[in-house]
C-alpha cells in the first residue's frame, strides 16, 4: 500500500476531471480522508490515489 503524507496533493485516478485534493489523514479502515480547496471532505481508496504532478 502506498503511503501519502499529510497535506500532500493527490487525485483519484477514477476522477476524470483530475481535481486536486489534499490528504487530511488515514482512517482506521485504511482509507485516505481528503479535503478539496473549498474545504469539503471526502474519502478515497489509497489504491486509486495518485500523487498530483502536473
Amino acid at each position: 500500500m502506498k503511503k501519502f503524507k499529510r497535506g500532500q496533493a493527490i487525485y483519484d485516478k477514477g476522477d476524470l476531471t483530475r481535481s486536486k485534493v489534499l490528504v487530511s489523514r488515514y482512517t482506521a479502515h485504511g482509507l485516505i480522508e481528503i479535503k478539496d480547496e473549498a474545504g469539503r471532505k471526502g474519502w478515497v481508496n489509497p489504491d486509486d490515489a495518485r500523487a498530483w504532478a502536473w
